[in-house]
């Protein structure tokens, strides 16, 4: 692969997810190197995993994979995340990280763009459908829920796309397109996990691959840095 040119300094980078495409990888990675990343000039605002709380205030999301878990993030979490945004230094390179936010539509996106304020930078990852809901459908029974067969909870996502938020970020073109109407599609990277064989993606190295591409996308971080 061609060699991957850091956005520049002073950007806020947005990696929206979506769901499922080796994010929390990629967070775990950032999180537990937050001192390192500041070294470098990249800011990963917080204490924890990564921004739901802070984002789903912005966003106006409750969160949870089950009803009864559902929250509402309170003002304060959002107005934390852009305190932490504001005070940092002007040619710092901001990492925003929330999986959800790949299913806003394209004017709640301008608005969240809007709030963070300055030059935004999206990443997405996209992962084969075919892999993606099979793990999403996992994911929901593991949580508690009971989606049915997996081959009728797929179409029924699959004939819901149109219909609201909830599967909107399986549409991968109208995705990436939407963000691109938002902060144009320079600003724009897709991380795309190998079509061919997903099924091998951990034993292959590729959840480490992704972080160390993520880190050097941000800023110009040794290739050790994500290992």
């Amino acid at each position: 692969p061609g060699a991957v040119r850091p956005v520049p300094a002073g950007t806020r980078v947005l990696q929206i997810g979506p769901f499922k495409t080796r994010t929390t990888a990629i967070q775990h990675a950032a999180s537990g190197r937050r001192a390192e990343l500041a070294a470098r000039g990249v800011v990963y605002p917080g204490t924890g995993l990564n921004h739901r709380w802070g984002c789903s205030a912005l966003a106006g999301f409750r969160w949870g994979w089950t009803k009864a878990e559902a929250e509402m993030a309170g003002p304060a979490h959002g107005e934390a995340l852009l305190r932490e945004i504001g005070l940092a230094p002007g040619n710092a390179r901001i990492w925003i990280s929330y999986e959800r936010l790949a299913v806003l539509d394209e004017a709640a996106a301008r608005q969240l763009c809007e709030q963070v304020g300055g030059r935004v930078h999206v990443v997405v990852g996209l992962r084969p459908l075919r892999s993606l809901l099979a793990s999403e459908w996992q994911q929901m029974i593991k949580s508690g829920r009971r989606p049915g067969a997996l081959d009728e909870w797929a179409q029924r996502a699959l004939d819901a796309i149109g219909e609201g938020t909830a599967a909107r970020h399986l549409d991968h073109a109208a995705l990436v397109e939407r963000w691109a109407a938002v902060v144009g599609a320079d600003a724009v990277t897709c991380i795309v996990l190998d079509p061919e064989h997903p099924e091998t993606s951990a034993r292959s190295g590729l959840a480490d691959r992704l972080r160390r591409r993520a880190a050097r996308i941000i800023a110009r971080v040794p290739s050790h840095a994500g290992r």
